[in-house]
């Protein structure tokens, strides 16, 4: 493992326990080991060692949805997409949902210090939910939908911890899915 990606996996740690809204870049050098000139050595930015984090947490995420979506063709949409909600409402993965959130408001607030990570997030996630879907020239505006509301409903669940209601809200999205076709 590279000097780099070791700061990276102690960086990703420090931001899954302290988040980044708050983020100096000195507390988080010392509880990596380095020096905070290290770390723009490194990732040029205290912006591109959060775009760099935040790029490991969608990777990790991501892995974890790859199963479901191999050989998607065999698969029903909707069995697609309750897998997606089991792995999103797992209690591992709840730190790494909450920092991804974070973020994803930091970077609405500050548009043009977080561009790269707006342009990336969205796209990254759309390509993965379009490959789960059938092919066709409604597949990018279904990924959209898809995507909105997962996302809603993740939030919704990380904010309440109402597990049963946000999948019985899936349940129905997934029905008026089965319907809309």
């Amino acid at each position: 493992m590279s000097a780099r990606d070791e700061l990276l996996r102690k960086c990703l740690d420090y931001f899954l326990k302290h988040g980044v809204a708050n983020l100096s870049l000195r507390p988080l050098a010392a509880a990596a080991g380095t020096s905070a000139r290290m770390l723009i050595h490194h990732f040029g930015s205290k912006e591109g060692l959060i775009a760099a984090v935040m790029d490991q947490v969608r990777a990790r995420l991501q892995s974890s949805f790859e199963p479901l979506i191999t050989d998607a063709s065999k698969r029903k949409p909707g069995e697609i997409m309750l897998g997606f909600w089991k792995v999103v409402t797992s209690r591992k993965y709840r730190p790494y949902l909450r920092l991804l959130f974070e973020v994803q408001i930091l970077a609405l607030q500050n548009p043009r210090r977080y561009q790269r990570y707006l342009i990336d997030t969205s796209a990254t996630w759309l390509r993965l939910i379009r490959r789960a879907l059938p092919r066709d020239k409604s597949n990018a505006v279904m990924a959209t939908l898809c995507l909105a509301v997962v996302d809603g409903l993740t939030l919704e669940y990380l904010a309440t911890g109402n597990l049963s209601r946000t999948s019985k809200a899936i349940d129905i999205f997934l029905t008026l899915l089965r319907k809309q076709k």
